[in-house]
């Protein structure tokens, strides 16, 4: 018996060892991105966001159905809203450190979602994702995503903190030129001569079929569709990388 009590531990490692493990280091790094679609790009985004030490990035366009999470690997959990169709769908997709801390989660729509964290010694923290409607789309639609944005703003205390991101489907202008002064030339960068050409060749192919009707032209302008899609996606995405590969130049040259 004494034996057995010598060779035994007598107490558990201290709580202070206990609550130090789970303490939150407080620099946060948050991003937004335009996914296009999640079908098949779960492990490139969780790649992408582990390589750049992204804590939370609110994504739009992510074209999944239901109101659901789902591990996307590294650590990652994506919170997604969608709709009934493949249209549209936003999501807020949250690192390993970051899940314990969820409090709430909102769900207005499919393009409005909202989070919100507890963390140490602060007020919470309140992260919302937003995809405005783009051209083409209704005013009353345009007219409800603005009011519930602005009814989500409203119900979060004033003593919280408030990230808002999101692709808010806004255009300076129509030509680049004047684009430089307003936003300081970052915005522009995805805008190639190759996805120039793919949107030209999509808009060349729909007034094609809207004059012919024929099926094979329509195939023609939905091919050319996704493409393009495909393609202004990609030029994003670099587009992203650079940018912030060149905001991690200047802090090393600092």
């Amino acid at each position: 018996m004494i034996k057995n009590a010598a060779n035994a531990r007598a107490f558990p490692r201290s709580d202070a060892k206990v609550i130090a493990a789970h303490q939150f280091n407080q620099k946060l790094r948050i991003a937004n991105l335009n996914v296009g679609s999640m079908t098949g790009r779960s492990s490139e985004l969780s790649e992408v966001l582990l390589r750049r030490r992204v804590n939370i990035c609110c994504i739009q366009e992510t074209r999944w159905k239901g109101s659901k999470s789902r591990d996307i690997g590294n650590g990652f959990k994506l919170l997604y809203n969608g709709s009934i169709t493949n249209k549209n769908g936003g999501g807020i997709v949250i690192d390993q450190d970051l899940q314990e801390r969820i409090v709430e989660v909102h769900r207005v729509s499919d393009r409005l979602m909202s989070i919100k964290f507890v963390l140490d010694n602060q007020p919470c923290m309140n992260v919302v994702s937003a995809y405005a409607p783009q051209t083409g789309c209704t005013t009353s639609e345009k007219e409800i995503f603005w009011n519930d944005l602005d009814d989500l703003m409203q119900s979060i205390p004033t003593t919280e903190t408030k990230y808002i991101l999101g692709d808010f489907n806004g255009h300076i202008g129509q030509t680049s030129p004047f684009n430089a002064r307003v936003h300081g030339g970052y915005g522009y960068k995805w805008w190639t001569d190759d996805v120039k050409q793919k949107l030209e060749q999509k808009k060349t192919l729909f007034k094609s079929w809207q004059n012919s009707k024929e099926e094979t032209d329509l195939e023609a302008y939905r091919t050319a569709k996704k493409v393009a899609k495909r393609a202004v996606a990609q030029a994003k995405v670099k587009s992203a990388e650079d940018f912030y590969a060149k905001l991690h130049n200047i802090k090393e040259d600092r």
